[in-house]
Parts: structure tokens; C-alpha cells; sequence
């Protein structure tokens, strides 16, 4: 929508889903301005955005596409899973897809499409290797906002490809 080069209102209805029913949300959009500097923008709901002031990659053939985020995180996701200690899915191919989309969301049943434990507060957690192989469980509260800096290749979705042997605990991490 943001590239669609037309002006547009931004709400529920734009994207199709209500993230968070009865709570205002926001849009955020990360850009690369003209000096080549990261910046974010935030835009409320029921904003008019105007998609005309934005250069996207490969829109229109004419103008340069816009390189990709540097990749800057230490920890290599190895899988992700949501739930609760009782009952929890693999989410890792749904993460991957989200990253590659968003450097940042809200965490919940409706952004992966199952609600594994109805009733419970559900945990998203991803497993992970960091500098010299040290392993270790990045744990997210439903509801919270994931934001994938510290994990490398988030946007590139190059993670997460390999068989998982562990459990909800963390256990049997892969070798």
C-alpha cells in the first residue's frame, strides 16, 4: 500500500486483520532517505498516508531499488515456537515470512493464525545461537512487540532451516 504511489487511509480495514481489538495501532514504516540514513515513521490509525513520497524497490522500472537493511544481529535463529508449556506449534516458516515483511510486530494468536492453548497466555520463543555457539531462548510475552535486529539474516529469512530436535524447554538443542 505504502508503494502503491496513491494516497490512502490506514486501518483495520486497509490490511485486512484487527492485531489488537479495541486498541488504537499504529503503521510503522522503515525508510532509507536520501543520504542513505535509517529512519522510522509512525502513522495511527485512521492517518492518510501519501504513497507518492515514497521510492520503492522495484516500483516503476525507473528509479534505483533501495538496498537492504544492513544486517547487524548476533544470534542465529535455529527454530520458534508458540504456545504454552502444555500445547505450543512450530511457528518458525510463519516468523520467517513475518521478518522478511516487518523488522517489528505484536505477538499473538491472529499474527500466526492459531491459538494452540484457548484460554492461556501463550509465549512466543525462539531458539538461537550467538557468538561462539553459545545457545540461548529469546522468550515473548503474547502481546509483545518482536523486533528481529538482534538475529541475523531476519529480514533475508535465511534461518531456521535446519531439523529441530529440542523441546518447548529448550532441551536437545541441535549439535
Amino acid at each position: 500500500m505504502v508503494c502503491s504511489q496513491s494516497r490512502f487511509r490506514m486501518g483495520n480495514s486497509t490490511f485486512g486483520v484487527d492485531p489488537s481489538p479495541g486498541n488504537k495501532k499504529s503503521l510503522r514504516v522503515y525508510v532509507r532517505g536520501p543520504r542513505g540514513r535509517d529512519t522510522m515513521q509512525e502513522f495511527p490509525e485512521s492517518s492518510t498516508i501519501d504513497g507518492s513520497q515514497y521510492l520503492c524497490r522495484g516500483g516503476g522500472g525507473m528509479r534505483p531499488p533501495v538496498p537492504p537493511p544492513v544486517d547487524r544481529g548476533q544470534y542465529q535463529i535455529l527454530h520458534a515456537a508458540y504456545g504454552t508449556d502444555r500445547r505450543n506449534v512450530d511457528v518458525t516458516n510463519r516468523l520467517r515470512h513475518l521478518a522478511n515483511r516487518n523488522l517489528t510486530f505484536r505477538m499473538g494468536n491472529s499474527i500466526f493464525g492459531v491459538d494452540p492453548d484457548p484460554g492461556r497466555i501463550k509465549t512466543l520463543r525462539i531458539y538461537a545461537v550467538g557468538p561462539g555457539g553459545r545457545r540461548r531462548m529469546f522468550e515473548y510475552r503474547e502481546s509483545s512487540t518482536i523486533e528481529g535486529s538482534m538475529f541475523t539474516g531476519w529480514r533475508g529469512g535465511n534461518w531456521g532451516r535446519d531439523p529441530w530436535n529440542g523441546r518447548w524447554d529448550g532441551n536437545n538443542y541441535p549439535r
